[in-house]
């Protein structure tokens, strides 16, 4: 509402609830982050960490869980093509 309808792409709320759903899985995840942005870049970091984080799951979790993961991350990727390809636009 503040924003001008240009809100943020969810990775922060699907953070916070993925360490609530499962919270080893996201600690490993945390664990890949670090090492990611040691080695490469924040970047690449983040990349290795969330897309990490469904195969991570599967050994943690029930594999209707990690489908469910598995949508929410796919609703995430479509939210970032939207504002890609918004900001070709402008």
């Amino acid at each position: 509402m503040f924003a001008g309808r240009r809100g943020g792409r969810s990775i922060l709320t699907f953070a916070g609830g993925f360490a609530v759903i499962c919270p080893v899985a996201f600690a490993l995840g945390l664990v890949l982050l670090f090492a990611g942005s040691l080695v490469f870049s924040f970047a690449w970091g983040t990349r290795l960490a969330v897309f990490s984080l469904p195969v991570l799951q599967l050994f943690f979790a029930p594999v209707e869980q990690v489908a469910g993961t598995g949508a929410l991350m796919c609703l995430i990727g479509l939210r970032f093509g939207q504002a890609a390809l918004a900001g070709r636009r402008t």
